[in-house]
């Protein structure tokens, strides 16, 4: 059975919706700033910020009165927009509806707003039901009336996950439809705690440069609306790309870095291939991980040069949106996507020096066919993912 995808919804530092982040992602523009809705002492560290209030964004989200979480809110307007763009009206589904959700910051912006308060004065407000992980997926459930749903935290590699996890319930019969995905907003707790690992960059950070000196942390949400061939078939809908391979591992080395050839990224590129009967050769172009920290880029790069010998085109995208943590993988699953499009590279923004003899796609002319797209996704705790885009024939 090809599970296939039928609906993306996004809002990033790009832009509020799939449109306006299809616009920016070839502009050669990046759109990490300074912030200016996350109130921190540590406020001259750019970050990939969502540049609407929590108030704009409950307005956008048009979901009800409930005070939620600014992840929610983003959660709420990418997993609408992708319903929508799938032909699919939220409770009128065609068969059983999965919801999978990444995240790893859920509602700890608001517990940080209100812990002060709680403390030091006589603090009589609604209890706080958003601070935990889940609550971005419980509050979508409230709202799109889905059958299944499913919490999922490997840190930066969540929503990669959901796509894989919601192709896997379709392809064993356990739903029709899955809505797979992730959000997390900035908060104040995981930029000071990237800064105590001193992983940070003050400027726009450069993946796969020489030079490079940390990441850009990021806010965002993605969702893809996912279904098997026949289903979308039936209900007369094109889709945009096949799911055509994934594969997870784990990495079994330090909670916070990665091996030098990151093993466990290896096993999830050759599950990956192996589930999408696909050669090394035959992947176009990768969507790397590429965060802009010294351990990373580096076994990353050794990493894909074990399986792939001579690495394909590669490239990062988060000097244009900053390490948008639990909700990457769909960020640049949607990237991925795109290219496969377009037939066109993201190109790696921010790049001046290579770190060897490997250098990232900055742009340059590419005059071939894109079809298979493979997105990486490498997070704290050793937990590595990969998927495997392709066109339909």
């Amino acid at each position: 059975m090809n599970v296939v995808i039928t609906g993306m919804g996004i809002i990033s530092s790009l832009g509020k919706n799939l449109e306006e982040n299809r616009n920016n992602l070839f502009s050669g523009k990046t759109c990490i700033t300074l912030p200016e809705f996350l109130q921190t002492h540590n406020s001259h560290f750019s970050v990939g910020e969502v540049k609407y209030s929590d108030s704009s964004l409950q307005q956008m989200a048009a979901a009800d009165h409930k005070k939620r979480s600014r992840s929610a809110y983003l959660s709420v307007i990418s997993a609408k927009e992708a319903l929508k763009d799938a032909g699919i009206e939220p409770g009128f589904y065609p068969g059983r509806t999965a919801l999978l959700s990444g995240s790893t910051v859920g509602g700890m912006r608001e517990t940080e707003i209100i812990y002060k308060d709680y403390f030091q004065n006589d603090f009589e407000g609604e209890y706080l039901e958003n601070h935990e992980g889940a609550s971005t997926v419980e509050d979508l459930a409230d709202l799109l009336k889905t059958d299944l749903n499913i919490s999922v935290n490997t840190a930066c590699s969540s929503s990669l996950n959901t796509i894989m996890a919601g192709a896997r319930l379709i392809k064993n019969g356990m739903c029709d439809l899955a809505i797979v995905g992730g959000a997390d907003a900035l908060s104040k707790f995981t930029l000071n705690g990237f800064n105590s690992l001193l992983l940070l960059d003050k400027d726009i950070c450069r993946p796969f440069d020489r030079d490079r000196r940390g990441i850009n942390l990021g806010e965002a949400a993605g969702f893809l609306v996912l279904e098997s061939e026949e289903s979308a078939r039936k209900r007369n809908k094109k889709p945009y790309a096949l799911v055509a391979g994934y594969g997870n591992a784990n990495d079994a080395f330090h909670p916070s870095s990665s091996s030098e050839e990151v093993t466990g990224l290896q096993l999830s590129m050759t599950k990956a291939l192996k589930e999408a009967e696909l050669s090394a050769s035959h992947i176009d172009y990768i969507n790397a991980h590429g965060t802009g920290t010294r351990n990373n880029d580096s076994t990353e790069i050794a990493s894909m040069k074990k399986i792939f010998g001579t690495v394909p085109v590669f490239s990062s995208t988060k000097s244009l949106t900053g390490h948008c943590l639990a909700a990457a993988g769909v960020v640049e699953s949607i990237f991925s996507v795109i290219s496969l499009q377009e037939n066109r590279p993201v190109a790696n923004y921010n790049f001046q020096h290579p770190i060897e003899d490997i250098l990232p796609y900055t742009g340059e002319s590419f005059d071939r066919e894109i079809r298979h797209v493979m997105n990486n996704s490498i997070a704290m705790g050793g937990f590595c993912s990969t998927l495997i885009f392709s066109k339909l024939s």
